[in-house]
């Protein structure tokens, strides 16, 4: 399902940080019929700070993007119940391009297939198996056009400004513990979303294997980070959860990490759109 990249170069590095640095926070529904394929894929994604919903065939997926927005959907082609094709051509009924990119993921590699999936409404095409660079850097495109669809540059501006971004970053606030130094913040905010994008996942990890201790480490570290970057919603909440560890029962962990994997889902959303600049 995944393959090696062959002639590797330091330009094809940079682009693929690039790419992975814009794709930090995006949530995206992984359509894939395979089991084993759709969890090597999740955990590829997840590594790289996604969000990922699953869903096992076409019919599934079109219920989920109809309570649910997502910034991209990969979508398989041949599955049972409803294949890809179909899928697409409902989910296009309620969401344009603009609005939501699909790509497709398929092992047919011919143009014929390709032009399928292009005229059902499908953006884009990875072969399998995945080619993890590529897959990024279709995912990235595709995100970033429908963000500029959005509204352009302007609407970023205006996110930035405006108090659904600061909920999630006090600016004013990080500036001044820094003295006003804009490329510290950018490093130290850079840094955050690469060190800590995967930490709910690794609190999930521990908390199922009953390490609570290692788990509240991992929240300790964040939530000081978080507090040293003004992301105060994220720091409350860190509090919270630490407090919360040695209380809950197992059965309420699942809530609690989903809960951390939003905020920080969230945050950096916010220090990417940030970041544009």
């Amino acid at each position: 399902m995944i393959k090696g990249n062959k002639g590797w170069s330091a330009k094809n590095d940079a682009a693929d940080k690039d790419a992975r640095r814009a794709l930090r926070g995006a949530k995206v529904l992984l359509v894939e019929a395979n089991n084993i394929n759709s969890r090597i894929v999740r955990e590829v994604l997840e590594n790289a700070g996604l969000s990922v919903d699953t869903a096992v065939n076409g019919k599934k997926a079109v219920e989920a993007v109809e309570s649910i927005r997502y910034d991209a959907v990969l979508m398989d082609l041949h599955m049972p119940v409803m294949d890809g094709y179909e899928a697409t051509q409902l989910i296009r009924r309620m969401h344009p391009p603009n609005q939501l990119p699909i790509i497709a993921m398929g092992a047919d590699t011919d143009i014929g297939p390709r032009q399928k999936c292009l005229n059902c409404g499908m953006d884009d095409f990875v072969g399998k198996p995945i080619d993890v660079s590529r897959l990024f850097s279709t995912l990235a495109s595709a995100i970033r056009n429908m963000r500029q669809a959005e509204g352009g540059l302007e609407h970023i501006q205006r996110l930035k400004e405006g108090p659904s971004f600061l909920k999630d970053l006090d600016v004013k606030s990080a500036l001044s513990r820094m003295n006003g130094n804009q490329k510290l913040l950018r490093d130290l905010l850079n840094e955050f979303c690469e060190m800590y994008a995967g930490s709910a996942k690794q609190v999930r990890e521990c908390l199922d294997s009953g390490n609570t201790e290692g788990a509240k480490r991992i929240v300790h570290t964040v939530k000081g980070a978080a507090s040293n970057l003004s992301a105060h919603r994220l720091e409350k909440f860190c509090q919270d959860l630490y407090e919360r560890i040695d209380e809950e029962t197992p059965q309420s962990f699942g809530a609690m990490t989903n809960r951390f994997q939003e905020l920080l889902r969230c945050f950096i959303e916010s220090v990417n759109k940030l970041l544009l600049d």
